[in-house]
């Protein structure tokens, strides 16, 4: 496992990490049948877990996740009066939602709440003229006043986790908001 920074308008440096790459490298190897391009793909040993969980239902995945995650994230978070553990909202609806099943894990794990209630997914394509951008809303009318780690599964631009951080912000008055990654894009690194 090699934690990286993440950056993002919404929140400041030091406040966000993947925990390694996704994949490791990936080689175009031709064509399938149906004229689509394949590539044998090498993962992180982490990377290999949540393509699993993600892709293949192994849920058993997740466990794996939290045990190699959490001896660096309870170090990390140690001090930050971190009270709520929240799953950033999922775009493709599935049986078992991999990014609520970490959050919800590791909240266990780090003895915090886990509020999956908090935020949606609005729209993806639908805001005026920007048929990228990401539009997520407050679920709920509360006040959490709360410090917060927000949990997705792959850092790629970074645009939907700046609008979960600001949300959580602006609606729910939360003081700050630590962004956890299990994964990010190779073209993310920032070596610091």
């Amino acid at each position: 496992m090699n934690p990286e920074k993440i950056y993002g308008d919404a929140w400041n440096e030091g406040e966000g990490y993947a925990l390694d790459v996704h994949t490791v490298s990936s080689t175009f190897i031709g064509y399938n049948q149906y004229g689509h391009p394949e590539f044998d793909t090498k993962y992180s040993e982490i990377g290999k877990l949540l393509h699993g969980l993600k892709y293949n239902n192994e849920l058993s995945s997740a466990d794996k996740i939290v045990k190699i995650a959490l001896p660096r994230l309870s170090k990390w978070i140690s001090g930050k009066n971190v009270d709520v553990v929240v799953p950033v909202p999922f775009t493709k609806k599935r049986e078992v939602q991999p990014v609520f099943l970490l959050a919800e894990k590791f909240a266990k794990a780090l003895g915090k709440k886990y509020r999956s209630d908090l935020l949606e997914k609005i729209s993806e394509g639908q805001s005026k003229g920007d048929n990228k951008k990401i539009v997520i809303a407050a679920a709920i009318d509360e006040k959490l006043c709360s410090n917060v780690l927000l949990i997705d599964d792959i850092f790629d631009s970074g645009s939907t986790l700046n609008a979960c951080v600001r949300v959580l912000k602006d609606s729910y008055g939360v003081k700050r908001v630590y962004v956890l990654c299990v994964t990010q894009t190779r073209n993310k690194i920032i070596r610091i």
